[in-house]
């Protein structure tokens, strides 16, 4: 167990001849990849991946469900008067998308659960039914949002590393999305993990 900076701490470990760093970090864009990108600095890194929750905006997601983003936007960023897509930052790709081996190492290896692929948008906020606002409108691909998922993914661009992000909906961005944060938490990040241990086990 070591400590990465003042808001995150990883361990190094090893599951099934395989070995990895899992590191905890605080929530948001900022902490995530301050912590990814001192991971990467210190070591020869493959894959990287992001386990968590997010909040479910798919028609048909629900909570406890397994979301892998295929690809990944930011939902504050807007510089369409210069020219850019909306949720593209300036001089960077439109979105990130995931590894594709690693995409269908989920379609064989995590179908017990109730597993999603599709777009995961991140933000500087916990969404909720209050400030969704025209999210839905705006990304009508989104199955989820997050507050890390897109900023590692552009980390992961610039070092051309293969990423993927695990999330399990914890709240369903409805009218008791922080109620259901909070009793679920503890359950949603459990089976978040799990799945991804689930495709380390068959890289």
């Amino acid at each position: 167990k070591f400590k990465i900076n003042d808001t995150a701490t990883a361990w190094e470990l090893e599951y099934l001849n395989k070995k990895f760093i899992l590191s905890q970090s605080n929530v948001g864009k900022v902490n995530a990849s301050t912590t990814v990108t001192s991971i990467i600095d210190s070591y020869e890194i493959n894959y990287v991946f992001s386990a968590g929750t997010a909040g479910g905006m798919g028609e048909n997601i629900r909570v406890g469900d397994i979301v892998c983003g295929t690809k990944y936007t930011y939902n504050g960023a807007d510089a369409r008067m210069f020219g850019y897509v909306l949720g593209q930052i300036p001089n960077m790709p439109p979105e990130y998308y995931a590894d594709k081996n690693l995409l269908d190492l989920v379609a064989r290896n995590v179908g017990e659960k109730r597993v999603f692929l599709g777009q995961i948008i991140s933000g500087d906020s916990f969404v909720t039914e209050k400030n969704i606002g025209s999210k839905r409108k705006d990304y009508p691909e989104a199955l989820a949002t997050d507050m890390e998922s897109t900023a590692i993914a552009q980390v992961c661009y610039l070092h051309k590393i293969k990423f993927l992000s695990v999330r399990c909906i914890s709240d369903l961005c409805g009218p008791s999305a922080e109620k259901d944060f909070y009793m679920d938490l503890d359950k949603v990040t459990l089976n978040s993990a799990k799945a991804v241990l689930e495709i380390i086990k068959n890289i």
